[in-house]
């Protein structure tokens, strides 16, 4: 006996209710997102060419390009599964989750009169 065919199926079924968690499907008690930040240092010398660089600056590279922040995540889940007094499994409760890092840069060096553009650059790559 046992629940041998419920672990098999989760898979499919929790990565169903995780894709309708971004979609306002799962309650926010069913998905405990872990949301860490790093920052990469970037020395500013040059206040009119503080993008160019960041992108010097940035230790993010994918296929040879670079990208000044970056989100990478990963799913799990877990569950205990039950068997009724008829012999057949369910699943008793489960919890998703969602680790991510965020990398975004760190300016060093900006004066007073750049910080509000910084600060608001930083917002839009936050949000992005």
């Amino acid at each position: 006996g046992g629940c041998w065919r419920v672990k098999r199926l989760m898979a499919k079924l929790l990565y169903s209710f995780l894709v309708a968690g971004f979609s306002g499907g799962a309650g926010a008690d069913e998905i405990k997102p872990v949301i860490k930040y790093k920052y990469y240092d970037v020395n500013v010398k040059d206040e009119g060419g503080i993008v160019e660089e960041a992108f010097r600056a940035t230790p993010i590279r994918m296929g040879g390009t670079k990208y000044l922040g970056e989100a990478n995540c990963a799913t799990g889940y877990t569950y205990t599964s039950a068997q009724n007094d008829g012999g057949q499994c369910g699943v008793k409760d489960y919890q998703l989750t969602l680790d991510c890092v965020v990398t975004l840069p760190r300016f060093n060096g900006l004066s007073e009169e750049a910080v509000p553009k910084i600060e608001a650059f930083m917002e839009r790559i936050t949000y992005h």
